[in-house]
């Protein structure tokens, strides 16, 4: 099953993000700070990875998790040094999928 988005393609009832316990990978863009997701583990884990290499999150593991959770973690963080205004779909990054929740 999938979440309709009117203005892209539609989003799944689960994605993987990066996590570390209440640390959650993330995406700057254009000052555009969000949640990263992927839909597909493999893609998680390349991130994942990656973040190692570049020195952050150490720590981080993929994490598979609800639409729904993943959005309350966004909306958690608009107060933090880089406030969080969506979640971003990463499978493709070169046509990210954006949902906003601020």
């Amino acid at each position: 099953m999938t979440l309709d988005n009117p203005l892209g393609r539609p989003w799944p009832d689960e994605v993987w993000v990066a996590r570390d316990g209440s640390m959650f990978g993330g995406y700057l863009e254009d000052g555009m700070s969000a949640l990263a997701c992927f839909e597909d583990e493999d893609n998680a884990e390349d991130y994942v990875e990656w973040c190692r290499e570049e020195g952050w999150g150490e720590n981080l593991q993929p994490c598979r998790v609800t639409f729904d959770y993943a959005r309350s973690v966004a909306k958690a963080r608009k107060l933090t040094e880089y406030p969080v205004t969506c979640m971003v779909l990463l499978d493709d990054p070169d046509n990210p999928e954006i949902h906003y929740v601020q």
